[in-house]
Parts: C-alpha cells; sequence; structure tokens
C-alpha cells in the first residue's frame, strides 16, 4: 500500500537520522579507541600551562611555577586545569576522553550546519567528512589545541549563520559572546568583526544601521575579555586583551620572506645577526625587538610581504586542493543557499591571516567543521546537477535524496544555544581560577613576564605498547627524569635535580640536555674538571659527522636543535676551560660555538629564497 503525502517526509526524516547515528557511532568509536589506548600525546606546552594551573593555581610554566604568563590565552588550559586528575605529572587521560567525547558531539554540530545551509543530504555528507577525517581523529591523542579551537570556530559558524537567518538583537549577542570565547582561547579572529562590519555596510547602506547592527556583536566579544584584561593589568601593569608575543616569531620570519614556521630560537638567532645586541636582551625584549623588526620590514617592501603572503596561501591550498577546491566551488550556490556566504566569508578570511604569518598544516584543521560543509554543499549541488544532465530519469535510493532545507532558525537556535551553555561554563571555570590566582598572587607586578615555555611530561607508564615518535619507555622515562630535574632545580634542590639527570642520562645515553644541566650543577659546586667531562661527552654526542652532515642539519628543525646543543656544549666546555686555567683552549672553544651559531644562521638565512 502506497504512503500517504505525510508519511514519505516522515520516512525519508527517519533514514536520515539512521544514517547520522552511524556517523556518530563510527566517529564516537574511533575516537574514545585512541583516547582509551593512548600512552603519549603532543601538545606538552599547554598540558604543562594546564598542570601548573591545577597544582599551583597560577596560568604559568612549571619552570617558574609561581610566575605568571600572558603567553597562551587562559580558556584551553583552564579546560586542561579542570580535568587533570591530582599529581605532580599524571597522564590527561581524562582530558582525552574528555575530548573524545566533544569531537563526538560535534558531529551533530556539523550535521545542523550542514542542513541549514543546503539540506539533509548536505548536513548528512559533511557529519561524515567530519567523523572520519584523520586529522579530526589524530586529535583524540593529542592537546594541541586546535582540537578545542575547532570546537570554537563551529560554535561560532553556526552563531553566524543563526544571526544571518534572524538579523536580531539578541543573535547578534549569541554571536558575539561566542567571538568573545573563540578570543579567549585564540586571536585570530580578532579583526572579523570588520569584516562583519563591511559586510553589513554593503546590505545596509547606512552608517547608523550598521553601528546598532554591529554594536551587540562587539559588546559580546568583549565581555568574556574583561577578567582576562584585568588579571593581565593586575600582573603586569598593561593592556593586554590577548595572548601575549604569541605570533610575533611567525609575523618576523614572514616578514623574511620564509614560508614555514620557525621556532622562536631560530626567530632569534636570525634576528642577531642585524642586532648583536640580541643576545642581551631579556625575553620580552627579545620579543618586542621581533614585532618592531617585522612591522619594519613589511612596512619598507609591503609588495615583497605579499609575493610571499601569496606564496603561503598557495601552500596552505594545497594541502587539501580537492576540498578547497569545492569550497570555493560553493559560492556558485548562493542564490539558493543564502548561508554559504557568510561561511565562505570566515573561511577564507582564516586562510587569508594564517597566510600572513606562517605555514602549518594543524592551523587550518579546526576550520574544517566549516570547510566541510561548504564542500558538502558543492558536492552535492554538482552532483545532482550532473545527474539531471546525464541520466534525468534515474533514479537515486531515497535516503540519498536531497530534501528541501529545513527551517533553519530553530535548528540552528538550538545548537548556538548548547554551544553557548557549554562555553559558558567552561568561561565560568576559567574566570574563577583567574580571580583565585590573583588573590592567591597578590596586586603586585611580578619581576617577570612569564614568557619561559619550559614543558612538562607525564610519567610514563611501564606497561607502555604503544610508541609514539619513535620513543620506547626507556627514553620517554628519560626524558620526564631531565624535565622533572629542571624543575627541581628551579626549585632550589639540586641535588634532587643532579639525581634527576643522572637517571636520564643512565635511561638514553645519548641525551645530551640531562649531560649540560648536570654540568652547569657540578660545576656551581666547584668541580670543574667533572663539568669538562660531561661537556666533552655532550659535544662527542652532538657534533655532525662531516660539513656535509653539518648543513643537512641545519636544514630541519631536529637537526638545528641538536646543533643548538652542539654550541651549548662548546660554550660550556669554554667556561670550565676558562675555570681550570686553561684559557687559550677555552677562547678556541667559545671561537667555534660562535661559529657554530653564524653557519646555523647563514643556512636559515638563505632557506628563504626556497
Amino acid at each position: 500500500m502506497p504512503e500517504g503525502p505525510g508519511k514519505e517526509p516522515a520516512a525519508r526524516q527517519g533514514r536520515v537520522m539512521i544514517l547520522l547515528a552511524l556517523a556518530l557511532a563510527a566517529g564516537g568509536f574511533i575516537r574514545f579507541r585512541n583516547a582509551a589506548s593512548a600512552d603519549s600525546f603532543h601538545g606538552q606546552n599547554y598540558y604543562s600551562l594546564g598542570l601548573n594551573l591545577s597544582n599551583e593555581g597560577i596560568l604559568g610554566y612549571p619552570a617558574n611555577p609561581r610566575l605568571p604568563t600572558a603567553y597562551r590565552a587562559p580558556l584551553y588550559p583552564s579546560f586542561l586545569a579542570a580535568l587533570l586528575p591530582q599529581g605532580p605529572s599524571p597522564f590527561p587521560r581524562s582530558v582525552l576522553l574528555a575530548q573524545a567525547g566533544l569531537g563526538t558531539l560535534a558531529i551533530l554540530g556539523v550535521f545542523a550546519l550542514g542542513g541549514a545551509v543546503g539540506g539533509p543530504l548536505t548536513g548528512l555528507l559533511a557529519a561524515w567528512l567530519y567523523s572520519l577525517d584523520p586529522g579530526q581523529i589524530l586529535h583524540a591523542r593529542s592537546l594541541d589545541i586546535e582540537h578545542f579551537y575547532g570546537l570554537l570556530l563551529l560554535a561560532v559558524a553556526l552563531g553566524l549563520a543563526w544571526w544571518r537567518v534572524k538579523g536580531d538583537r539578541r543573535s547578534a549577542w549569541c554571536l558575539g559572546l561566542l567571538l568573545g570565547f573563540s578570543l579567549l582561547c585564540r586571536s585570530p579572529l580578532v579583526f572579523f568583526p570588520a569584516l562583519l562590519a563591511a559586510g553589513l555596510a554593503l546590505r545596509l547602506r547606512s552608517a547608523s544601521g550598521t553601528v546598532l547592527g554591529l554594536a551587540p556583536i562587539a559588546l559580546g566579544a568583549l565581555i568574556p575579555l574583561l577578567p582576562w584584561m584585568g588579571r593581565n593589568a593586575v600582573h603586569f601593569r598593561q593592556f593586554i586583551p590577548l595572548e601575549r608575543h604569541a605570533g610575533v616569531c611567525n609575523l618576523y620570519t614572514a616578514s623574511q620572506g620564509m614560508i614555514e614556521t620557525w621556532l622562536p630560537s631560530e626567530a632569534f638567532t636570525l634576528l642577531q645577526l642585524e642586532n648583536r645586541t640580541v643576545a642581551a636582551m631579556s625575553m620580552e625584549e627579545k620579543n618586542k625587538a621581533l614585532r618592531d623588526t617585522a612591522l619594519g620590514g613589511i612596512l619598507a617592501a609591503p609588495a615583497s610581504y605579499l609575493r610571499s603572503t601569496a606564496r603561503r596561501l598557495l601552500r596552505y591550498l594545497g594541502f587539501h586542493p580537492l576540498l578547497w577546491a569545492l569550497v570555493l566551488a560553493s559560492a556558485a550556490f548562493r542564490r539558493s543557499a543564502p548561508l554559504v556566504m557568510p561561511l565562505l566569508a570566515l573561511s577564507l578570511y582564516l586562510l587569508v591571516i594564517h597566510s600572513c604569518l606562517g605555514v602549518e598544516e594543524r592551523y587550518l584543521a579546526p576550520l574544517l567543521p566549516v570547510t566541510s560543509v561548504l564542500a558538502s554543499l558543492a558536492a552535492v549541488r554538482l552532483g545532482l546537477a550532473l545527474r539531471e544532465r546525464l541520466a534525468p530519469g534515474l533514479s537515486i535510493p531515497a535516503p540519498l535524496e536531497e530534501g528541501p532545507a529545513p527551517d533553519s532558525d530553530p535548528v540552528l537556535g538550538r545548537a548556538v544555544a548548547a554551544c553557548l551553555v557549554f562555553f559558558c561554563v567552561c568561561g565560568a571555570v576559567c574566570f574563577a581560577q583567574l580571580a583565585a590566582e590573583v588573590r592567591q598572587t597578590g596586586w603586585r607586578t611580578p619581576t617577570g613576564t612569564g614568557m619561559n615555555v619550559e614543558v612538562v611530561f607525564p610519567m610514563p607508564s611501564p606497561d607502555s605498547t604503544v610508541f609514539i615518535w619513535d620513543m620506547n619507555p626507556s627514553q620517554k622515562a628519560a626524558v620526564f627524569h631531565n624535565d622533572r630535574g629542571v624543575q627541581r632545580y628551579l626549585q632550589g634542590d639540586p641535588e634532587a635535580a643532579a639525581a634527576d639527570f643522572r637517571q636520564a642520562s643512565r635511561l638514553l645515553p645519548p641525551y645530551i640536555e640531562p649531560r649540560l644541566s648536570l654540568a652547569a650543577i657540578v660545576s656551581s659546586q666547584g668541580r670543574h674538571a667533572e663539568a669538562l667531562r660531561l661537556c666533552e661527552e655532550a659535544l662527542r654526542l652532538a657534533k655532525p659527522a662531516s660539513e656535509e652532515t653539518f648543513l643537512k642539519m641545519a636544514g630541519y628543525d631536529y637537526g638545528r636543535n641538536r646543533l643548538a646543543l652542539y654550541a651549548a656544549a662548546q660554550d660550556c666546555s669554554a667556561a670550565e676551560l676558562d675555570r681550570l686555567g686553561r684559557r687559550k683552549e677555552g677562547r678556541r672553544m667559545s671561537a667555534g660555538a660562535t661559529n657554530t651559531r653564524v653557519k646555523v644562521a647563514g643556512v636559515l638565512r638563505r632557506a628563504r629564497q626556497d
């Protein structure tokens, strides 16, 4: 018996829900399995901040646990601190599982956004793309901020779409608050309200209407930042609305014409060739010098900077060319899908912003929820058009039929409300932690700005079976003891620190860092011959076999780090030779350290031409 007219939409909706449930099940299963089986993780920088906030109540690094920092924005470290188990260096299993759960729930958000933009088939395809994306699945083993920030960008995209549909003050306030929470996590969207203002001005053609329409968004974005700005004013007596100096290294290398991102130490090495006083600067002064030099270089040669920015943009597009081709093709359907243009503007804005700084594939990973929706819309519309052209009478399975887009107002409204509830809770926890930090440290200016980014590794499990970065359990234990030794030394316990450094060297004989640290301790105790022996061991471990090997090592990150340790071992040996009265040998060793750094800097400078 044929179904009645009201039963077909219900049947289609049922089939859509079944396919969505399968996407949730598949994505959730993979994410939770990876989180549950992980015995190592990326993102030690944020782990260190969260751990210090959990243990000490201060947003700072364990290398100097009582010194607050503004180097990173507080929302994600606060999220980590709230979920980390108690202990000196606990493994963040609970955080990984929580992120797996949030990543699974985000599949629903992607489906809601896709359904509002183009209909149920668009939503389903976007949900499946997001569910099975390898990059998102790998985030189940990571504490890098991109996973959490991707949830915020999805929330902003939902708020932007709802504001575009409703256009009232309530939706504008919601969008503003979500933008504010994103800025409390990372700063890339700081200029996005200006883009919204331009779009609003084109639509309304009225200055007063633009100001009134944008005011709730701007004020809403400001509200989550106020506690952070107040905390920074207390600690540093400065106006710091976002994370501090986090992007100056990338801006500097981009102003030098480089494409890839570089380590801060490498940027300082380059800068030192132009300004010999850099070596004597504090970390705060070095970052200001990077910023000023970058801005001066861009203003002096804007055409050169624009050319390098275009090269970085092309590199980003080259990571996922088919995806970006479909994203750009979605603009062709803007008349039938009016939500395409605001989402496309958001995607292109972030693409350009990152192209202005440096290239690293993970920087655009948080955009996948938005780009998957736009790409799915283009794929669905192009596929349906191709079917009509090639086989107009061909029927497709009922679950794959593209029905009309649902009324997007209630769907988006519920999704935005859910996002606001979650991030308001995260924000409330963060604000409470910042207030407790201010009460604990007092109303004073610290002696520094907390720029030390020393990281902490969790104590490895002895029965580890899954190895990340090709590290076995002994290697990871060596890293742990070396890191704990640094903490103990900075906390005034050199004997315990020395024990940790010796243990790290025993567990991993080729490990250079603990030998140099141990040399510093025994030297401070007057045992200069023993310190020289340790430095010479480090020299043998780090020294390149040949000039050709040296140049190859200077060409990639791991090699440059080893060469930096080699130069540090030369400096250490020179100092100990001087203390032992062997000053001629010490001068030769000191000249060798200078020569090493100059050669590495030359390789870095030539890299701009690649």
